[in-house]
């Protein structure tokens, strides 16, 4: 991020933030000052803020990658190890759960499609479950769902995912309470997940994830939660940076 010595007014801000609300058929008011979406044709990820809840209306876009890396371009930039390349390939392969975790910004969606394009390769019937439509995978039997909080959640979408029959599902940024659902899914026969993780230090990504499982339950021992999840992933796959990735 820098500085571009641009400088908008507080009701140009606001106004651009309307129009942007009625591209994706919201509102945004001092009642519902938030808006997250994607628009239309253009794909641009809009996240918006007006008062009361900040002190100036503010707004940030966030265009969606032109270009899936793969994880040969991992390998060829020197970020991979070939042998890395390898014991990501055969987790995909063999369908085991693979964690990934890091920061904001990280590349921790890069490097997920990344590994959709190996997922793609499978054959497999893939259920993708996101709140804004990041992730891309061009398998050609898939289907990719919104959740739309409270209307639609997470942890509904994960449940309707099993009615679907899928071979995997693979889950957006997991925050909450969704976790436990999804270790139940794959714990009834629907392995190989994808999930990114919570944007945090990758060193706290399984320590996190436990305390998302814990949150519809808060009773159960956390030891025995991490237990659960020590079963369970067994790839973890750590924050990556491309060079030269905005």
């Amino acid at each position: 991020m820098y500085c571009t010595g641009t400088v908008m007014h507080a009701d140009e801000v606001e106004r651009i933030i309307r129009l942007l609300a009625s591209a994706v058929n919201s509102e945004i008011n001092d009642r519902h000052p938030s808006l997250s979406a994607k628009l239309p044709e253009w794909g641009a990820r809009v996240q918006a803020s007006v008062p009361p809840i900040v002190a100036s209306p503010v707004f940030s876009l966030r265009m969606p990658a032109q270009l899936v890396y793969s994880l040969d371009d991992y390998v060829a930039t020197g970020i991979l190890e070939e042998d890395d390349a390898s014991v990501l390939r055969n987790a995909v392969r063999e369908r085991k759960n693979i964690l990934v975790g890091g920061g904001t910004g990280s590349g921790k969606t890069t490097f997920v499609n990344a590994l959709l394009k190996e997922v793609a390769e499978t054959g497999d019937r893939i259920y993708i479950v996101e709140d804004n439509s990041e992730l891309q995978c061009d398998a050609e039997n898939k289907l990719e769902v919104l959740v739309q909080p409270p209307v639609y959640t997470h942890q509904r979408a994960i449940m309707d995912a099993l009615r679907f029959r899928p071979d995997r599902i693979i889950v957006g940024e997991v925050r909450d309470g969704a976790a436990l659902e999804m270790l139940k899914a794959w714990n009834t026969g629907h392995p190989a997940g994808l999930p990114p993780s919570m944007p945090i230090a990758r060193s706290r990504c399984l320590i996190a994830f436990a305390s998302c499982v814990k949150k519809p339950c808060p009773t159960r021992p956390a030891i025995s939660s991490r237990k659960r999840l020590i079963s369970v992933f067994i790839s973890v796959a750590m924050q990556i940076i491309l060079p030269d990735v905005q």
